[in-house]
């Protein structure tokens, strides 16, 4: 008996993952049409009277764009909405490490099939300009500027500062978003600040935001963010007298110049509701770190830190250039006006 649900699951599960589009989707998908201004849309042959709420019509699947002639009172426009691969057919290489030959067979079989294809659940038509979004935009408020802040970057470990991001929107799916951030002083377990010496300490960055479903800045996006961190201060350190047979060490102040310069792959979600945005991301980035010591009594000496040159560490402030990886993730949040 469980060698026959096992049988059962294997061959169900394999049909599953071949030839997908074919099996699960049917020869037609809806179509939600909406329109900025009130417009008698012809599809198929079909015409439907368009509005800012939108009326749903069933479309045959097709690789070809949809043609839409679009009527006002005073004007004719025709525009094309164009089909992409479905889920259903995607499911198809989720199933190839799996099943092997039995999905690629399927994968040919749906490659010439029209129901792989889909076209947009929501289509809003801009009537003053003819473009179309895959949102009703009349069901959002894009606001056009955010301003932010990082509510617990000051008690960042490595890096406490106080940030603000000034957020503007540039068309329906982008917007660029610039930051700048005070570095407050960052006390470790062999590096001091001094109280009444020099420093030079701050952060600025760019990001460039893309966002997949809604209009900007609503919702997902991804997004490549550029920092540039310049920490200059006077400090104290230990120090460990090169040759020396006893591990002298001896304790030096010095002007200490940290400069980082980062580049990150972000994804993240924005949620505006009634102005007050949240905005939390992840992402993957690299930093190429450069170290300078002046005004040190001995420059061959080594500094005594916790640190190393790995591509993962940098706690390294030793005098040089590095490279590691960032892990950014957080959260801001703001005001939109």
């Amino acid at each position: 008996m469980k060698l026959h649900k096992l049988t059962f699951l294997l061959v169900g599960s394999a049909l599953l993952f071949s030839s997908c589009a074919s099996i699960l989707n049917s020869k037609t998908t809806s179509i939600n049409f909406a329109t900025s201004e009130p417009a008698r849309l012809v599809i198929e042959n079909d015409t439907i009277n368009s509005n800012k709420v939108g009326q749903n019509i069933e479309v045959a699947r097709n690789r070809v764009p949809l043609n839409v002639e679009i009527i006002q009172d005073d004007k004719t426009k025709n525009i094309d909405v164009y089909s992409r691969n479905s889920a259903a057919y995607y499911a198809n290489f989720v199933g190839i490490p799996l099943y092997g030959v039995p999905t690629l067979i399927g994968l040919v079989v749906d490659n010439k099939n029209p129901k792989r294809y889909a076209y947009p659940k929501t289509v809003f038509i801009d009537t003053d300009n003819y473009n179309y979004v895959t949102i009703n935009a009349n069901n959002l408020i894009s606001y056009k500027t955010i301003l932010k802040t990082r509510p617990f970057s000051a008690f960042n470990q490595n890096n406490p500062r106080i940030e603000m991001a000034l957020e503007t929107r540039k068309n329906e799916k982008w917007s660029t978003q610039f930051g700048g951030a005070y570095l407050l002083p960052n006390y470790n377990y062999y590096l001091n600040p001094l109280q009444e010496g020099a420093s030079t300490q701050y952060n600025v960055s760019v990001e460039q935001k893309y966002y997949l479903a809604n209009a900007a800045p609503n919702g997902f996006y991804t997004s490549v963010e550029g920092r540039f961190m310049n920490r200059e201060t006077d400090v104290s350190g230990k120090f460990l007298i090169l040759g020396s047979q006893n591990s002298d060490q001896y304790t030096d102040t010095f002007y200490l110049v940290h400069r980082d310069a980062t580049i990150n792959l972000k994804m993240g979600y924005q949620k505006i509701v009634n102005r007050l945005v949240l905005d939390a991301f992840i992402g993957l980035g690299v930093t190429n770190t450069n170290i300078s010591h002046l005004d040190r009594k001995e420059s061959s000496d080594i500094l005594l830190n916790y640190g190393s040159y790995g591509w993962f560490d940098n706690s390294n402030m030793n005098e040089g250039r590095s490279w590691n990886t960032k892990f950014p993730i957080g959260f801001q949040i703001g005001w939109a006006f």
